[in-house]
């Protein structure tokens, strides 16, 4: 799906004007508004999106300290939420009304026993990163349906997750390993001048390098690797990954090279590395920045045959991508499980097709996005209809609007499917080219 904020003119945009109460004033039952106020201590940042998650309670459940979703039951925990732009001490933000509800408004809710918890996504991150630094959460809190509204106060602020915090929850011998791997990863943080003329500010690429063992700049030059990690991966998965392989080229299991593990996560999901005319030149700035810049400050190797690539998930479709669209750049690339190549199958769906839907097909039934086994967990409109209700940002198909549609009126992406109906938009331009598309135009005018 968790230093990542939007431009304050985004977040004017997009906020909802807050509607307060006074913190004692009863909601009306037949709307079931759940007031969620702010502890008076809490300080800085008071805006933010409020989300209030209700799960029905079996009997003899665990108790428990968290209530939140899962994509695997999105049918479980019903959720609701709102922005914010000044929650003020002694105020209540009403949750539960309107449209932004999933699977169903709180209103709507089965009689029986419940749990409920809030949180304030001060981020803007949480269809991302989920539960994050920084993020305000409430208590969770028990109520009997139909009956009382419970109100729900944001008190416990949400740690920054650190290496060393995951390292201390991790077992003793593989904590060791890894802190000991961590001694040949070197964080790599640079100020590109074509993001930063885009978005008219400084725009970092971040990442960290994975060295091979007993590695000194001037004695030797290294074959590089670029790697990327999948959707919802943060800073802390990225560091990781490069101190696993710098433990596997200490140990033998893997031959000396630098790995670049390039953090490729922003506010809006994840860029891919892509020229986009909504997230701004990331293939540029890989390509005529980045590389050139790391090829000075380490000992990579310049020939394009000793410059690689690989991902997973959206990493593994940034990895194919740029193999395709700079062949002459790269010596190979071992993408796995990549992002939709095709348009003509994103998701098994026909973005091209007369009338595509991506919540039914051509049958009139749902379509799966997760299932193993022949079970659906979940299908694609479950999961976009929740992606809407946590931020209208942020999530994976909002994340792909970002890299291939082109802008709607409003200056924000064109959405490549109506998040109502399913229905697939038919753009002008049409959505960004594919792979598929681009390997089509390449071998057409003789690249290769």
């Amino acid at each position: 799906m968790k230093e990542i904020q939007f431009a304050a003119a985004l977040l004017a945009a997009i906020f909802i004007s807050p509607i307060f109460v006074s913190a004692g004033a009863e909601a009306a039952p037949q709307s079931f508004a759940i007031p969620v106020t702010l502890d008076p201590s809490i300080e800085g940042v008071r805006s933010g999106r409020i989300i209030v998650f209700a799960e029905k309670v079996e009997p003899g459940a665990d108790a428990t300290d968290k209530v939140d979703f899962s994509i695997f039951a999105p049918e479980r925990v019903s959720v609701a939420a709102r922005e914010v732009e000044a929650l003020a001490p002694g105020a209540a933000a009403l949750v539960g009304t309107g449209v932004d509800a999933f699977p169903q408004s709180f209103a709507d809710l089965a009689p029986g026993e419940y749990r409920f918890q809030a949180v304030l996504d001060r981020n803007h991150n949480y269809n991302y990163a989920g539960r994050s630094g920084g993020d305000i959460v409430s208590g969770v809190v028990a109520a009997t349906l139909p009956g009382g509204v419970p109100a729900l106060m944001l008190k416990d602020i949400v740690p920054g997750h650190t290496m060393e915090t995951v390292l201390a929850s991790m077992p003793e011998e593989r904590a060791a390993v890894l802190e000991q791997n961590l001694e040949n990863v070197r964080p790599i943080d640079f100020v590109s001048p074509a993001l930063s003329k885009f978005w008219g500010r400084p725009i970092h690429i971040k990442g960290f390098a994975a060295l091979p063992p007993n590695y000194k700049k001037d004695d030797a030059r290294y074959p590089a690797v670029y790697a990327t990690r999948g959707f919802g991966a943060l800073s802390i998965a990225v560091q990781k990954g490069a101190a696993t392989i710098a433990g596997l080229m200490a140990s033998g299991e893997a031959p000396p090279m630098i790995w670049f593990y390039l953090d490729q996560s922003i506010a809006t999901g994840a860029h891919e590395f892509t020229d986009s005319v909504n997230n701004g030149p990331w293939g540029e700035a890989l390509t005529e920045e980045l590389i050139p810049y790391l090829q000075k400050e380490f000992a990579a190797d310049p020939r394009a045959g000793s410059r690689f690539l690989t991902g997973h998930s959206s990493g593994g479709w940034t990895s194919l991508w740029l193999q395709v669209r700079y062949p002459a750049l790269f010596g190979g690339a071992w993408p796995t499980s990549p992002d939709p190549a095709d348009f003509h199958a994103f998701t098994n769906i026909d973005l091209y097709a007369p009338n595509a839907n991506a919540y039914r097909d051509e049958k009139g039934e749902p379509r799966p996005l997760v299932r193993d086994k022949g079970k659906v967990y979940v299908t694609i409109e479950q999961y976009v209809k929740l992606e809407e209700v946590l931020g209208p940002y942020g999530g994976q198909f909002a994340s792909f609007d970002w890299v291939f549609s082109p802008k709607a009126d409003d200056g924000r992406p064109q959405k490549a499917i109506d998040r109502v109906s399913g229905a697939v938009t038919r753009m002008s331009p049409p959505i960004g080219a594919s792979i598929t598309t681009l390997l089509i135009s390449s071998s057409a005018t003789g690249r290769s």
